[in-house]
């Protein structure tokens, strides 16, 4: 009779534990959450790791440059910029290219039919070529504003010198870069729940054991160092003006010297407000 009376005890204990984790149809249980599996989903502010957007079967995009790395023009010099793009359709509101010309947020462009007259599209975007050493970033883009991420094709840099500044750029053209791209502008409503953060790297592996990407928002650091080289989401960011970091860290977790600070300023409409 004891035996008979533990046993259904047992029976009563299994029954209230399979109640409490029905499987819903997709391989998942329902009830608690699972703290061994990661338990709840994070609240706050945080970052998400999302999936890089697929490219098109057939041969990888490309995107060259026909211009030299540190070549030297003279003060007054028109500095133009021959881009070819291949395996990669650019479109007026589609695909782009993303045009970094220092630190300074990027500019799209969706015609390389003919060289860039970097001249011209610094002075419609109000920035000013001034004598010293520059750097010109380009890369593939989606209309999402997701850079297009196969490796270093679709994507190239180089440096030069305008006016009379003597000397050699800070960094080589085969050192590991990270060149930040997303968020960028102001976000309002259903926009600012999840803000892509998105950036490129060249002559750097994402990954355990290698490279990774420090995030910092209005100066703290937001989670771990990122290891994949996919797009992410800025998630919780309150309403106000933010301040957003990027920076590539070696296998040691040592900042790599880098020729500017990857970073831009962004807005968060509140409620009932809009975006200029």
């Amino acid at each position: 009779m004891r035996q008979l009376r533990s046993f259904a005890i047992a029976l009563c204990a299994l029954c209230i534990l399979n109640a409490c984790s029905k499987d819903d149809g997709q391989g998942t249980t329902t009830g608690d959450p699972d703290i061994t599996s990661g338990g709840e989903a994070e609240t706050g502010l945080h970052i998400e790791e999302g999936q890089r957007a697929p490219v098109p079967e057939g041969d990888t995009p490309q995107l060259v440059s026909g211009h030299a790395h540190n070549r030297r023009y003279g003060a007054g010099t028109t500095v133009e910029i021959p881009y070819t793009v291949r395996h990669w359709e650019l479109a007026q509101g589609g695909n782009h290219v993303h045009l970094i010309f220092d630190d300074h947020p990027y500019i799209p462009i969706y015609d390389v039919s003919e060289s860039i007259n970097l001249n011209a599209v610094l002075e419609a975007n109000g920035i000013e070529l001034t004598e010293g050493w520059h750097m010109v970033r380009a890369f593939l883009s989606r209309p999402t504003h997701e850079s297009v991420k196969v490796g270093g094709h679709a994507s190239t840099w180089f440096g030069f010198f305008y006016g009379e500044a003597p000397g050699s750029g800070p960094i080589e053209h085969d050192d590991p870069l990270l060149t930040y791209s997303r968020p960028k502008g102001c976000y309002a409503g259903a926009d600012a729940e999840r803000i892509l953060l998105d950036f490129q790297v060249r002559a750097a592996e994402l990954g355990s054991g290698g490279h990774s990407v420090r995030v910092t928002i209005d100066g703290e650091q937001i989670g771990e160092p990122l290891a994949q080289w996919v797009p992410h989401y800025i998630v919780g960011l309150e309403p106000g003006e933010h301040a957003i970091g990027l920076e590539l860290l070696d296998a040691s977790g040592a900042a790599v010297e880098a020729p500017f600070a990857e970073d831009g300023t962004i807005r968060v409409a509140g409620d009932g407000e809009s975006c200029p």
